[in-house]
């Protein structure tokens, strides 16, 4: 008489594993830039998701292009694929409010590929929020303000030089 115990077992092992997502499957990891700087090597060649605001201007390399991500504290370079540059409206700087985006790639702190750099190489980058410009209105009462300086100094010099030169003379 057989026995179906063993093959009963082999068969619930194998629905188990099949049933198992495999590790680049797995769901990334949403990390901070201060996580990724203070705790690296834990990050280090595993798949994250980092969201902050897009800074600086790209560097576009053939298909690739490098973009900065800034979280507040600290700015990770992204290696993101030249076509998706299409998706960022702005970039951060004085006068703009960068994109804000999500990065989701592997994560290195020292990419040999790219000089051991720290980066994300980027699988997929999604726009949650477009970037706007950022108004920077003129104070009115500082620009009649400025002349008037300049004129009550050019004022006080004049006088001073005339009580040295009459101090002089008498």
């Amino acid at each position: 008489m057989r026995t179906w115990g063993p093959l009963v077992a082999l068969l619930f092992v194998g629905v188990i594993l099949v049933g198992m997502p495999s590790p680049s499957c797995a769901a990334p990891l949403a990390v901070t830039g201060t996580e990724l700087v203070t705790h690296g090597k834990l990050y280090n060649r595993r798949i994250v998701a980092f969201t902050g605001q897009v800074i600086g201007s790209p560097i576009r390399d053939g298909r690739k292009a490098w973009v900065n991500v800034s979280d507040g504290f600290y700015a990770i370079g992204a290696l993101v694929e030249a076509k998706e540059l299409s998706k960022i409206n702005s970039y951060g700087s004085y006068w703009d409010v960068g994109a804000e985006v999500r990065v989701v790639g592997t994560f290195y702190t020292d990419d040999a590929s790219q000089g051991g750099e720290t980066d994300i190489r980027a699988t997929t980058l999604q726009v949650i929020r477009p970037g706007h410009p950022v108004p920077h209105p003129v104070n009115r009462y500082l620009v009649f303000l400025t002349p008037l300086t300049g004129v009550v100094a050019l004022l006080l010099f004049d006088l001073d030089r005339r009580k040295r030169r009459s101090a002089h003379l008498s």
